[in-house]
């Protein structure tokens, strides 16, 4: 099996990725930054040897290495992720807001439109 120079791969310098690394307020993307700057430093020889140290899976640590090699730096740190899909009706909803706004309690269903006060 062939080894990778990561220190050339990675294209960002040291100086660059520690910055980033610190900047970075959500602790995935942080995650991310770190497992570059990792195989940057070579205190690891290999991809699986990262994922150890931060405690990642190596199918996840190879995933990341794949999509920083595909979309660089700025794509890399993207995550594409859609929230949940709330169990209310707009209506339902707005009914909420207005009987929360005149102090009542309200319970409402999934199921049908209707709605206890």
């Amino acid at each position: 099996m062939r080894k990778l120079d990561f220190s050339t791969l990675v294209k960002e310098d040291l100086k660059t990725l520690e910055k980033r690394e610190r900047q970075e307020t959500n602790a995935r993307l942080r995650l991310r930054v770190q497992f570059l700057r990792l195989l940057k430093t070579q205190p690891a020889t290999s991809i699986k040897a990262v994922c150890l140290t931060i405690g990642i899976t190596a199918k996840r640590g190879y995933e990341w290495w794949d999509l920083y090699k595909e979309k660089e730096l700025d794509g890399y740190l993207q995550l594409h992720y859609k929230p949940r899909r709330t169990c209310l009706s707009l209506e339902q909803v707005a009914e909420t807001a207005q009987a929360f706004e005149r102090g009542k309690r309200v319970w409402l269903t999934t199921r049908s439109d209707q709605v206890f006060a």
